[in-house]
């Protein structure tokens, strides 16, 4: 049974949208002056939408495929979405006439906007579904930080089957950590110190613009922010600043304590570690699962994360003694989460991670490659990881989602500032590899001066960002990584550091590539520094002299003489 749910919009007009029994719109409306001509344009669609023939296919100018319902008069009186394939539009075409039958109708036209899907508290026990996972596309951005004028499109990487990645490199103060603040702004998270460095008051063209996967906007400009900052935070239940928010993140700001949810957020960098391992209390977790989540710098919360698995491992020792099938369902589910962080930790570490509950005191212990210690007692990258990944798993357990599948198939979106922060090189290159093939379906940003990093991943996007007239600018097309790049040509084409040895080296060779320029262009040199050289670059490394033997064997063969035995 569907429901066609009455809105108006922000000039008042009244629009319907069918819903299918999932939450999911199928059916949107034109706008109409009159609440009545609104119930008539329903009726209109119910005696009109049993009609396969009434149904327009149409093909959009961007190729995307999506119908048009029309009376009998060849009237527009509904549209669809947009769909990527003529299959799945005509799916949608059998969704309306199926939702007609026995469908009823929800009028909530006196208590929102058009542009927003009622939550689950305005009407009962219905589930909110979209039609397609959000994702961030683009951010535009005007005098913000050190981006005069920014704008980026975040293309869908080729691999359907992982993770979508998104990597911001450059130099320090190229604003790689404030542009992925600047998308963290995509949901108000309430903290507008976070906000306030990124505008100064004097400057009135200040704005950013974020657009999501079906292009509804999410916008900031200076004279709005000034607004939030009298506020002293950002009130989601204020109309202005609703207006400005895609549906789906509103709906997740309204239920982020008690609502179902299709998408989530959050936010980590590296620059974090455990060190408490005792349990306060055994029982219910009382905090949200959304609290601090897209603050960088206090997303961990180490008591809640080790209270946690505290009352998990209880529960399968619980479930565990239980005889009936579904307690050991129940078992299994709680070790299978467990397993998320075990196994994701072990894989980057190469270590084997376990974790232990101990009763006397009650405290949370690691079994590391069969050695039991306290968190205290752990390295700080080995804190690092077990800090934000355990955390993010935790978090994405405890959230109440309207689909029911394993969480690591959830979608959410995950922002992560220098991960690589404690890290050895090689647990620096398998950070992304294990979170993109764990979580299938999130959209994940990174920032990072790690070769390492963007090496490991392969079908990420890049972006390379340089100072320029002390202005941040994106350095040519973003690049599609791929893990076959040796991490020299990473360092050269990505970090665009050129240089492969120390400044002495480096500047040695310098002078005699110099020299060599020189003999091949009959320019006069100095015979004797030319010895001097090749005898000091000579006693170097085994690669300094594979390539200064290189050098002098072809200069030799150009030039038809013999300037030194190698």
């Amino acid at each position: 049974m569907g429901r066609f749910i009455i809105s108006t919009r922000k000039n008042g007009d009244y629009q319907f949208n069918l819903q299918a029994r999932n939450g999911q719109i199928i059916l949107a409306s034109e706008g109409y002056t009159t609440k009545s001509a609104c119930e008539n344009g329903i009726q209109s669609v119910i005696k009109n939408g049993i009609i396969e023939e009434r149904f327009d296919k149409r093909i959009s100018s961007n190729g995307k495929y999506y119908f048009n319902l029309k009376a009998g008069n060849g009237q527009v009186i509904g549209s669809s979405e947009m769909y990527e394939s003529s299959l799945a539009r005509d799916n949608g075409i059998q969704a309306v006439i199926k939702n007609l039958l026995n469908s009823n109708i929800i009028d909530v036209s006196n208590e929102h906007p058009s542009n927003y899907l009622p939550s689950v508290k305005d009407i009962g026990s219905i589930n909110l579904e979209f039609q397609q996972d959000l994702k961030i596309n683009r951010i535009q951005i005007n005098k913000i930080g050190p981006f005069n004028e920014l704008n980026i499109f975040f293309e869908t990487p080729p691999n359907n089957n992982s993770a979508s990645v998104y990597i911001f490199t450059g130099q320090n103060g190229t604003g790689k950590t404030t542009l992925l603040q600047l998308l963290s702004c995509c949901v108000p998270h309430y903290d507008k110190m976070l906000l306030k460095k990124f505008w100064s008051k004097n400057v009135n063209t200040s704005n950013f613009l974020i657009n999501f996967s079906d292009a509804i906007k999410t916008k900031y400009d200076s004279q709005y922010f000034e607004h939030l900052l009298e506020k002293g935070s950002i009130a989601v239940k204020d109309n202005k600043l609703i207006s400005t928010l895609h549906p789906q993140i509103k709906n997740y700001l309204e239920t982020s304590d008690y609502g179902l949810h299709n998408v989530a957020f959050f936010a980590y960098s590296g620059y974090r570690k455990l060190s408490d391992s005792n349990v306060d209390s055994l029982g219910s977790i009382n905090s949200s699962p959304f609290e601090n989540a897209l603050d960088f710098d206090k997303s961990t919360n180490a008591k809640t994360f080790v209270n946690w698995l505290a009352n998990l491992m209880t529960k399968i020792a619980l479930a565990t003694v239980k005889r009936s099938d579904t307690d050991r369902d129940r078992a299994n589910e709680y070790r299978l989460v467990l397993s998320y962080i075990e196994k994701s930790i072990s894989d980057i570490t190469d270590q084997k991670i376990e974790f232990e509950l101990l009763e006397d005191p009650i405290k949370i212990i690691i079994i590391l490659d069969g050695i039991q210690l306290e968190f205290d007692q752990l390295p700080d990258g080995l804190k690092s990881i077990i800090s934000w990944v355990g955390d993010l798993i935790m978090r994405l357990d405890r959230i109440k989602w309207i689909k029911n599948k394993p969480i690591i198939e959830q979608h959410f979106i995950l922002f992560l500032d220098e991960i690589e922060v404690h890290l050895h090189p090689a647990w620096q290159r398998k950070i992304l590899p294990v979170l993109q093939n764990l979580f299938i379906n999130a959209q994940i940003f990174v920032s990072t001066h790690s070769p390492f990093v963007v090496g490991s991943v392969d079908g990420a996007w890049v972006y390379r960002f340089v100072k320029k007239d002390n202005e941040s600018i994106l350095d040519g097309m973003p690049v599609l990584s791929e893990d076959s790049y040796s991490y020299d040509y990473i360092l050269s084409e990505i970090f665009g550091v050129k240089e492969r040895f120390g400044l002495e080296v480096e500047k040695k060779l310098d002078e005699f590539l110099e020299i060599k320029n020189k003999i091949l262009n009959n320019l006069d040199y100095d015979h004797d520094r030319l010895k001097i050289l090749l005898e000091d670059l000579q006693n170097q490394s085994i690669e300094v002299q594979n390539i200064i033997g290189m050098e002098m064997r072809q200069l030799n063969r150009l030039t038809d003489q013999r300037f030194v035995d190698l």
